[in-house]
């Protein structure tokens, strides 16, 4: 299983240097409050995702799926990879953010960047890992083919509907969502192992379907 998620990691040669330059624009583009208080969670997200379509696309482009069917490989430890590559590109984008912000930290720029916090690891997890128990299903029925259609749908989704919803409450306040804001903001640590179990589950679900239907499908 190693293999397969080095594998998944080695064909993102040009993405990295991509995820590289991207990370330094984000630091730029949001240099200033309240954007900068997101910078790395939302620069992880979006690099992760990037990593995680590379990966698939590059499965879909070399016909990876049938020819790992025809090697001693089993099929529940291809399904696994796919979602254990998800936290090694996750560490990875992390990882990248964080050293990209330390040189913006040292340098004269007259950008006050902060350190990544738990909270940006948090958001990153739950992000990606809904975008990826939607797709990964849809890339083991389909074989890639609407892979990039589901992820365009759901990027623009998880980036855009948040900030949607968040203003149409703000104009229209409703008790019940306030009173779940304030309790939120008040109980930060059980919002967060809430947030993180749900998502389990929701990855558990996705790989029980991924698994099903790459054992029942015929290559």
């Amino acid at each position: 299983m190693l293999n397969l998620i080095l594998k998944d990691i080695l064909v993102q040669k040009r993405t990295a240097i991509f995820a590289l330059l991207y990370s330094i624009f984000l630091f730029f583009a949001f240099a200033r409050p309240p954007f900068s208080q997101f910078v790395y969670s939302m620069g992880a997200v979006a690099i992760s995702y990037i990593f995680i379509l590379t990966a698939l696309q590059a499965d879909f482009k070399n016909n990876t799926i049938i020819i790992m069917s025809s090697l001693p490989v089993k099929r529940s430890e291809i399904v696994s990879a796919k979602y254990l590559s998800m936290v090694v590109f996750i560490a990875l984008s992390l990882m990248l953010l964080t050293a990209v912000g330390l040189l913006f930290r040292v340098s004269p720029l007259p950008f006050d960047v902060r350190y990544p916090e738990f909270y940006d690891l948090i958001i990153t997890f739950v992000s990606v890992s809904i975008l990826l128990a939607v797709y990964v299903p849809v890339y083991f029925k389909t074989g890639g083919r609407w892979v990039q259609i589901v992820y365009i749908f759901f990027f623009m989704l998880i980036f855009f509907a948040p900030g949607a919803i968040f203003n149409y409450f703000m104009e229209n306040p409703v008790p019940f969502i306030n009173n779940i804001m304030q309790f939120s903001s008040e109980n930060v640590i059980m919002v967060y192992l809430a947030a993180v179990l749900i998502t389990l589950v929701v990855l558990a679900v996705s790989f029980i379907c991924s698994l099903k239907i790459y054992l029942n499908k015929d290559l």
